[in-house]
């Protein structure tokens, strides 16, 4: 499993020349020059609208798998209509909606022991751990 990038290592990338045009063209690149995870956080409309804010959704899922996250068929369903998709949703719950991923408001809510820290813990134990079966 790769480690997370260290303070140094981000900072690194966030200073090289060619970072605002990577950027750019990842979350609004056309053509052959298109990303899909450039699109994960406006997938419907968003997952801040107040009719779906703080519920796991089926476009939550699609846009997590545009970041290249594989979810088995039972995380799916546990996600949709389980008890996963209730414990990711109360962790997520306290979270505001309006805070942006690159604000300083949001570091509390990613680091370790965050909210967005624990929604992905929980949702990172449950990946993967059953099977697919097909049952007729």
């Amino acid at each position: 499993m790769r480690q997370p990038l260290t303070l140094a290592e981000i900072l690194a990338v966030l200073d090289a020349p060619e970072s605002v045009t990577d950027l750019r063209r990842y979350f609004h690149g056309s053509g052959d020059a298109a990303f899909t995870g450039g699109q994960f956080d406006v997938l419907g409309g968003g997952g801040s609208r107040p009719e779906v804010a703080h519920t796991i959704t089926a476009e939550d899922i699609i846009a997590v798998e545009l970041l290249s996250v594989t979810i088995g068929p039972w995380q799916r369903l546990d996600l949709l209509q389980g008890q996963l998709g209730h414990d990711v949703s109360a962790a997520l719950a306290s979270i505001p909606v309006r805070v942006e991923l690159g604000e300083d408001a949001a570091l509390e809510h990613i680091v370790g022991g965050g909210s967005a820290d624990a929604a992905w813990r929980l949702f990172e134990l449950e990946r993967g751990s059953r099977p697919a079966v097909t049952r007729r």
